[in-house]
């Protein structure tokens, strides 16, 4: 059973204080951990059709991985929320604001056992044309952690690292021209100042996890990953295109934006998660035992 929810999706599965074991109980954080990002752990990208058209396909959603993984551990006992806004950043001047978001303040105040943030990649592309933006990136970075430790102080914060790619499909007309690795380590440069600063916030970088790049973003989607991995347009009309398409083109390939993660991508971020919530905290992040009563 999901124990995932989005701002209106699923009902949040609490579990009550006096169902919680005594060392659990001590603290104030929440049983549960709130996921914020855009769409790369949302899972919704935009493809190219070759010589046909455009559609946004969705794939399974981190917070989907998540609750697998939890469930196989038996933390029944820990929510998942799932505060993913596509289209957003920190510092895009086009984009939605993300800490101006209700995903954001909701999980800013839930005040949960961890948060997990993913990079906001339209911010790495955008600042790499700016004189400033690796400064304004770490402004707006700082900013949207204070508001997280001072509404939810008792929340461990894991802030997952920029990775480098080279752009594929339409992600050259999404995101604009191709950064470099200098680039990439100067934001994530950001990220080690804002973990160097405060104990309660821990650095994964995604820059050394995926080597090499490609085996873990979504690059060419054959007819058999497509329904392999159960991608779906975010618009059903389009279904009609991609059908038509495969049916003159049976072994053709629609082109991902070599960006978003695929399912190597996804499954090894949430294996690294799990390592970590252990090492921060190996008494709340365990299998919830009721004992003899």
């Amino acid at each position: 059973m999901l124990r995932w929810m989005s701002l209106i999706g699923l009902v949040f599965l609490w579990v009550s204080v006096s169902s919680v074991p005594f060392s659990q109980a001590q603290t104030s954080a929440m049983p549960c951990v709130a996921i914020m990002g855009d769409s790369l752990p949302a899972g919704a990208f935009v493809t190219q059709i070759p010589g046909t058209g455009v559609t946004v396909l969705e794939s399974r959603p981190i917070v989907d991985v998540l609750d697998t993984a939890f469930a196989a551990r038996d933390w029944h006992h820990l929510g998942i929320y799932d505060l993913s806004v596509g289209a957003s950043a920190l510092t895009h001047p086009d984009l939605v604001t993300y800490p101006t978001t209700a995903q954001f303040n909701l999980g800013a105040s839930l005040n949960c056992q961890a948060v997990v943030i993913f990079p906001f990649m339209n911010d790495l592309y955008i600042n790499d044309d700016r004189l400033m933006g690796v400064i304004d990136y770490g402004t707006a970075l700082e900013t949207m952690l204070e508001t997280i430790r001072e509404e939810s102080p008792n929340s461990d914060i894991i802030l997952l690292s920029f990775f480098h790619t080279t752009l594929g499909g339409l992600g050259g007309a999404t995101y604009g021209d191709d950064v470099t690795v200098a680039h990439v380590r100067a934001m994530n440069a950001r990220h080690d100042i804002a973990c160097g600063a405060d104990e309660q916030v821990t650095c994964i970088s995604l820059l050394d996890l995926f080597q090499p790049v490609e085996n873990f973003v979504v690059g060419t989607i054959t007819p058999e990953a497509y329904d392999e991995r159960r991608y779906r347009p975010q618009n059903p009309a389009d279904q009609t295109m991609l059908d038509a398409y495969w049916a003159s083109n049976p072994a053709g390939a629609l082109l991902g934006d070599n960006l978003h993660l695929g399912p190597e991508g996804k499954t090894t971020i949430v294996a690294t998660l799990m390592s970590a919530f252990v090492a921060i905290d190996p008494v709340n992040f365990a299998p919830l035992s009721f004992g003899e009563q």
